[in-house]
């Protein structure tokens, strides 16, 4: 008997897995998000975010490290 392998879709945003009828998935059958498979971004997850808060989450994460460095005029080596 032959093996056939099935691939389970799983949406990012509402968490909801299917199997996908198509080669091509548009939307999440469940949320209807064009953009099931794409995480929340760092601020655009939280709309009601002070803007101290917001300029807390850029400087102490780790990704935006090295352009606060280049921004600030410290280039390290």
């Amino acid at each position: 008997m032959e093996n056939v392998m099935i691939i389970e879709s799983v949406c990012k945003r509402c968490n909801h897995k299917w199997i996908p009828r198509g080669k091509k998935i548009f939307v999440c059958p469940r949320c209807r998000s064009p953009r099931w498979n794409e995480e929340e971004g760092i601020i655009r997850g939280d709309k009601n975010l002070s803007p101290d808060s917001v300029l807390d989450i850029i400087v102490n994460n780790p990704i935006f490290q090295e352009d606060l460095m280049i921004i600030g005029g410290i280039v390290r080596n």
